[in-house]
């Protein structure tokens, strides 16, 4: 496998729209609230989540082989193999440090508590699967998604402009964690089978299926609880964003009634193309 192939692979382009959506939701929203807007900062939060996400894919990917969790694998192709895993390491190592340079002016305006934030983001991008503690080993992998690419990165983006938080902030950030949430969910249902056999306790392998179809559920319609907010509180044409739900259903249908678990990668693309969808029409209505 060539170099090229290996980057584009790796970075599972499908799973960029958790860290790329949350940025760009919260400068609509502040555009709508206030006016104002300040795409330095909104840039370099969206390359400070974008190059985490990366790097995060590449750790995932070759500790998950050096762990044995991906034979069998019904998800897409990994790209470590004996060959490659260094390689795999190295990319993740400079994905991390690109996102440390997108941080640092991040740091500078919002200072001390930041300083911390970032750090600590930064090492779960490896500790996610690595480590002592591995997040996705212990069944908190959804409980890292809605913290960091849901309160984290929507409120830490919005305070980052605004020097300060507001309800509204506080809604929409639990948006973005549940629409995220749903991506790892599905990913983490769809494997739970092999992740058994390695000792990979996520969420999906301590609940029965049943149980957690109906926390998917919540993740991938929840949102449209909060949805009532902005539509009773801000503006009216948040209804639009109700278009967005055809993509949960198609979602959810195809998890309720698969047959086999290769279906499932088909649910786990419409949950991204759910996110993207709700993101950019809710930055629509903020116009």
């Amino acid at each position: 496998m060539d170099l090229k192939k290996i980057i584009f692979l790796g970075i599972r382009p499908k799973t960029l729209v958790a860290a790329l959506i949350p940025p760009l939701v919260v400068q609509g929203l502040i555009y709508k609230e206030f006016h104002i807007q300040d795409w330095y900062i909104i840039l370099h939060c969206l390359g400070l989540g974008l190059f985490i996400q990366i790097a995060t894919n590449f750790y995932n990917d070759a500790i998950d082989f050096k762990k044995g969790a991906d034979e069998n694998r019904v998800g897409p192709k990994r790209v470590s193999d004996e060959k490659t895993l260094k390689l795999v390491y190295r990319i993740g190592h400079i994905s991390l440090f690109i996102a440390l340079l997108f941080g640092i002016p991040l740091v500078l305006k919002g200072g001390v508590i930041f300083l911390v934030l970032g750090a600590i983001s930064l090492y779960f991008s490896y500790g996610y699967t690595g480590g002592p503690f591995p997040l996705a080993y212990l069944g908190l992998g959804e409980v890292f998604v809605f913290l960091f690419f849901g309160l984290l990165a929507t409120l830490g983006t919005y305070f980052l402009v605004m020097s300060n938080l507001s309800i509204s902030s506080f809604v929409l950030a639990c948006q973005m964690g549940f629409l995220s949430c749903a991506l790892i969910a599905i990913n983490n249902f769809r494997d739970r089978k092999t992740d058994i056999l390695v000792g990979k306790k996520t969420l999906a392998t301590k609940l029965s299926d049943f149980q957690f179809m109906k926390v998917i559920d919540l993740f991938l319609f929840g949102p449209y609880l909060f949805l009532l907010y902005f539509i009773l509180f801000i503006d009216l044409r948040f209804f639009f964003v109700l278009f967005a739900i055809r993509f949960a259903h198609i979602a959810r249908r195809t998890i309720h009634n698969y047959m086999n678990e290769v279906e499932l990668n088909y649910a786990l693309e419409n949950a991204g193309k759910h996110l993207l969808i709700f993101g950019l029409l809710f930055c629509l209505c903020c116009l």
